[in-house]
């Protein structure tokens, strides 16, 4: 999986490979520890949380009619099935840079710190050589 980063504290332009394993390494304020919590922030719950919460709101830039139509079933009849695999297939990608343009919103709370502009922070997710084994898993 391949992610672009910009405007990350130090980090003008990045671009990481991300491996099962990936090792950061360099000296000191050069972007390490950052680079790691915005990923983790994006891909992990606090990301996922802050994501359907503005989704709910109308506040993202993307709907998916999987999900309107999901919850507007479950508001009706009290259930809904959604099938997480037909909708990975066709919005994975979507949706985790979805999830990512938000990321600036949250990562002043995240990173505890109110010293920092995170505003023209850009992260971009390329999924094309492990959208398949996301599926398989």
């Amino acid at each position: 999986m391949k992610i672009e980063i910009a405007n990350l504290g130090v980090i003008q332009k990045a671009e990481i490979d991300l491996k099962p394993l990936t090792v950061f390494i360099g000296g000191n304020g050069t972007g390490k520890t950052w680079i790691a919590y915005t990923l983790a922030s994006i891909l992990g719950e606090y990301g996922c949380e802050r994501y359907w919460k503005a989704y709910i709101d109308k506040k993202t830039q993307q709907r998916y009619p999987i999900i309107d139509n999901g919850i507007e079933e479950f508001l009706q009849e009290g259930n809904v099935r959604i099938d997480l695999i037909d909708f990975a297939e066709e919005f994975i990608e979507t949706y985790i840079n979805d999830v990512s343009t938000l990321a600036y919103t949250w990562m002043n709370a995240f990173l505890a710190t109110s010293y920092v502009d995170f505003d023209n922070m850009k992260v971009r997710f390329d999924l094309a050589d492990i959208k398949l084994k996301i599926l398989n898993n």
